[in-house]
C-alpha cells in the first residue's frame, strides 16, 4: 500500500473515510460505472486506486491512481477530475458520511520513484566498483 507524506498525521477517522472510499470507488471502476466523456467508448482504462487521502474536514478527497496499462496517463487523470460531480452522484446517500468529499485524483509516482531510487542506488554501487581502489 503506497503511503505518499504528507508531513502531518491523519486522524483515525479520516483513515478511515480514506479506506472506505477507496473500497467503494475500486469497486466502481472496476464494474465501469463512471462514464468518461473524452472516450468514445465512454469507459475508463483498468485502475488500481492506491490510496484515499481525505481532508481533516472530511470534504475533500485525493484519490491516488495508477492506470494499469500505464499509457495515456495525463488525459486519463484529466478525465477522471472531470467526473467529480458524476461521482458524488453516484455515491449520494450510498455512504453514511455527513459530507460527501469533493474528489481529486492524481497519479501516484510513488512505484516509479521507487524504480528510480533503486536505479540510482544500483548505479552508484556499479561506479564504486568501478573506480580504483586508492588505498595499498
Amino acid at each position: 500500500m503506497a503511503h505518499h507524506n504528507s508531513g502531518k498525521t491523519r486522524s483515525k477517522r479520516q483513515l478511515q473515510v480514506g479506506e472506505m472510499l477507496k473500497q467503494v470507488l475500486a469497486e466502481k471502476f472496476s464494474r465501469g460505472e463512471f462514464y468518461n466523456s473524452e472516450d468514445g467508448n465512454g469507459s475508463f482504462p483498468p485502475l488500481t486506486i492506491t490510496e484515499v487521502r481525505v481532508s481533516p474536514d472530511l470534504r475533500n478527497a485525493t484519490v491516488f491512481v495508477m492506470p494499469l496499462a500505464g499509457k495515456d496517463q495525463q488525459p486519463v487523470l484529466e478525465s477522471l477530475n472531470r467526473i467529480d460531480p458524476q461521482i458524488r452522484r453516484e455515491l449520494s446517500g450510498k455512504l453514511r458520511l455527513k459530507f460527501l468529499p469533493h474528489f481529486s485524483f492524481r497519479l501516484d509516482d510513488t512505484y516509479d520513484r521507487a524504480a528510480r531510487m533503486e536505479t540510482l542506488f544500483k548505479q552508484s554501487h556499479a561506479l564504486e566498483d568501478a573506480s580504483p581502489d586508492t588505498q595499498d
